[in-house]
């Protein structure tokens, strides 16, 4: 099962972080932003959002045969810069949200993307798949994917998972009962806007060393966004280190006395520095 998720997890990198290419295709070139409302930067630019032809032995010529283009439009020279192309993601997708937002001087393109949870993963998904995609508005005013943002927020969906019968009694939980044991965090502009100025986000954004502390006794899990059974788990009081933020998720270091240092991935709202 993990490695089954660790393979998606590099698939989708590498399908990000990819050279896209748009479609070769004669095309009028047009400001009409039919995937989500144009967003206005002056009198001459617009960013838009349209569909890209994409075709695939199972898809062609079906209303699914294509993907979501991100594109600067230029009214002065009615010229369309390709900005990003969407995943595909078992099917085309959805653009939930988009916006700019003033980051450091610098104004960003903001992407919240939407998809069907995958299937087959052996993770049991209980919301669609999302996406946080963020573009740096250059001094040349072309817009450059900014891989620290899109790492922070991540990729995920929510999961659900039945607790044991311990775990029930301890937290007075019904037995057998699914509960949501896992939410996306950044599913909304209101909650992403809001991390941009917390303390977290801004110590990992200085590269500041980050200390924890844990609230409860928490899961040590070996991927982040991913829930399964085991028996690691840190308890109320124990510090750590924090490596890596993801999607809501700390990659941490544990010194045990006896095991010398564990690693693992943590929900961060398990933490005193997410409370």
């Amino acid at each position: 099962m993990k490695k089954m998720y660790k393979t998606f997890i590099i698939a989708i990198i590498t399908l990000f972080f990819s050279q896209y290419v748009f479609s070769n295709e004669p095309e009028k070139i047009t400001n009409e932003s039919t995937e989500f409302p144009a967003i206005s930067l002056d009198n001459k630019n617009l960013i838009i959002f349209t569909k890209e032809k994409y075709s695939t032995p199972d898809i062609i010529n079906t209303p699914f045969d294509y993907r979501i283009a991100i594109s600067l439009f230029k009214k002065d020279v009615d010229k369309k810069i390709p900005i990003d192309l969407m995943p595909y993601w078992g099917g085309p997708g959805k653009i939930e949200d988009a916006f700019i937002h003033d980051f450091q001087n610098q104004s960003v393109l903001f992407v919240i993307f939407k998809a069907n949870s995958p299937e087959n993963t052996g993770v049991p998904y209980s919301s669609d798949y999302y996406f946080v995609f963020a573009y740096n508005k250059t001094s040349k005013g072309v817009f450059l994917s900014n891989e620290k943002l899109f790492n922070y927020f991540g990729i995920g969906a929510d999961v659900t998972d039945i607790p044991s019968t311990n775990e029930a009694i301890d937290n007075n939980l019904t037995i057998d009962l699914p509960i949501n044991a896992y939410t996306y965090p950044y599913k909304t502009k209101e909650a992403i806007i809001a991390t941009l100025s917390s303390n977290l986000f801004m110590q990992w954004m200085n590269n500041n060393v980050i200390k924890a502390t844990i609230l409860r006794k928490t899961k040590l899990q070996e991927e982040p966004n991913y829930y399964d059974e085991t028996k690691r788990y840190l308890i109320e009081g124990d510090k750590v280190s924090v490596k890596d933020i993801t999607a809501g998720w700390l990659a941490i270091e544990y010194q045990n006395a006896k095991k010398g240092i564990i690693k693992g991935w943590i929900m961060c709202k398990d933490t005193d520095v997410c409370k």
